[in-house]
């Protein structure tokens, strides 16, 4: 039995590290438009414009792309954590981290370790033009 529990463990494990190191960070507080409409598209071809919080349906217009773990609680602007909810149940979502979020990566350390890293590849410093210049 504990074999089983520590394969299925470990099998969660890779495919989280896998889903943070291919997910794609957006810059700023807020989806690109065009990123927003490809979530709701790809949704509502998915769900037929069905809310998930409330399952109500509703057109592509009344739906709205959200954070699942809002970015002041250590969330990152990227689609893996996005969804589509209906305007009043995007009004009535309490911000809270739940420890699904924090074991599914959307709020953990190994998250926030990627996007330092990605942070300081970006960042324009002497060891970097000194690397630029010398692989020229």
């Amino acid at each position: 039995m504990i074999p089983v529990i520590l394969l299925a463990c470990g099998f969660i494990v890779i495919v989280k590290a896998v889903q943070v190191l291919t997910d794609e960070l957006y810059p700023g507080n807020e989806f690109p438009p065009a990123v927003r409409k490809t979530i709701i598209r790809e949704h509502c071809n998915a769900t037929g414009g069905q809310c998930p919080e409330c399952c109500g349906m509703f057109s592509r217009n009344a739906l709205a792309v959200v954070h699942i773990v809002p970015l002041h609680r250590g969330g990152l602007n990227s689609r893996n954590n996005a969804i589509v909810l209906c305007a009043t149940c995007q009004d009535r979502r309490s911000h809270r981290v739940t420890l699904l979020d924090r074991l599914s990566g959307r709020s953990g350390t190994l998250a926030r370790l990627r996007a330092h890293v990605i942070e300081q590849v970006n960042a324009p410093s002497a060891t970097n033009a000194v690397r630029r210049a010398t692989a020229a």
